[in-house]
């Protein structure tokens, strides 16, 4: 079964954020979030779209996706990927011992 698809729009600032590292949180009117990527048509989707306008996109969650969230409205967020976050975090759990 292929995950649920999530559509989108994303201006190039945006677009380019999420291309260059930085990642997608979505959030939902009950509080719950959730991270998604771009889809596997998303090298299509940009070549269709027109320059310098926002792109329509096709996401993909990072986890299954509720039932009940279909229909639904979800804020988009691009959360700026931060260098050498990962080096951080193993520091923060080993001195933490998570």
């Amino acid at each position: 079964t292929a995950p649920p698809k999530i559509q989108a729009t994303l201006s190039p600032q945006g677009l380019q954020a999420v291309l260059n590292g930085d990642t997608i949180e979505l959030a939902f009117e009950d509080g719950s979030r959730m991270h998604a990527t771009l889809g596997p048509d998303a090298a299509a989707e940009l070549a269709a779209a027109p320059p310098g306008e926002a792109y329509p996109v096709t996401l993909t969650p990072d986890s299954p996706l509720p039932a009940e969230r279909a229909g639904q409205l979800a804020t988009l967020r691009i959360v700026r990927a931060l260098p050498f976050q990962d080096t951080l975090d193993r520091w923060r759990a080993s001195i933490l011992g998570d």
